[in-house]
């Protein structure tokens, strides 16, 4: 995907960065690209400059949008989404009311969880840090210290490689409360460490 064709970019597409981390473009025109990602919260639309998309995305033309919004739609049930992005993707799939509020519930929870920034750290990043046109939200994993979230501690505990993936999920069970049904999130995260580039160790 080259920036001087932007408006030969089919919409909606898949793209994915060079560290295969998939995206869902909604929009894109010679100054802004609209996409559907995945960050701390939860699934969210994002506005970037469109350069700077094509820069780092290129179109995935064998993998349908209808599937990738039917997969996020998925996660989405228990890794969260804003009402915005389930209101794209279900342009592209269907989803139940219930799937709905599971996301966007989900997904309330976990901004929540996020530690909130000091006013006093907010005006001290504001006098140093050069204006953006546009904040692309930071994907769950890249380089957070905290644990806000299921997702995050899931994501230590593989990078660490002591545990076994059933002690991991009896970790992230205890301290957040999943189900069974979660078991195999252990497996799912450490494939999206590995499309991250991340290398996390093999399971034991």
């Amino acid at each position: 995907m080259r920036a001087s064709s932007h408006s030969k970019v089919p919409t909606p597409s898949v793209c994915c960065d060079h560290q295969r981390r998939t995206c869902l473009l909604l929009a894109i025109d010679a100054k802004d690209a609209t996409y559907i990602s995945f960050a701390i919260e939860g699934f969210d639309v994002v506005r970037s400059d469109a350069t700077d998309f094509t820069k780092r995305y290129h179109p995935l033309g064998d993998y349908p949008p209808e599937r990738c919004a039917q997969l996020y739609a998925s996660y989405s049930r228990d890794l969260g989404a804003s009402e915005q992005a389930i209101l794209e993707l279900g342009k592209l799939t269907t989803i139940s009311d219930q799937e709905k509020t599971m996301a966007t519930k989900k997904r309330a929870a976990n901004a929540a969880s996020v530690p909130a920034e000091k006013p006093a750290a907010k005006k001290a990043a504001a006098k140093t840090a050069p204006a953006k046109k546009a904040t692309v939200k930071k994907v769950a994993g890249d380089g957070a210290t905290n644990r806000p979230s299921a997702a995050q501690l899931f994501q230590e505990l593989i990078m660490e490689g002591k545990k076994t993936d059933d002690q991991i999920f009896a970790e992230v069970q205890k301290q957040f409360g999943l189900d069974e049904k979660k078991r195999g999130y252990v497996k799912w995260y450490r494939n999206y460490l590995e499309k991250q580039g991340k290398n996390p160790p093999a399971a034991k």
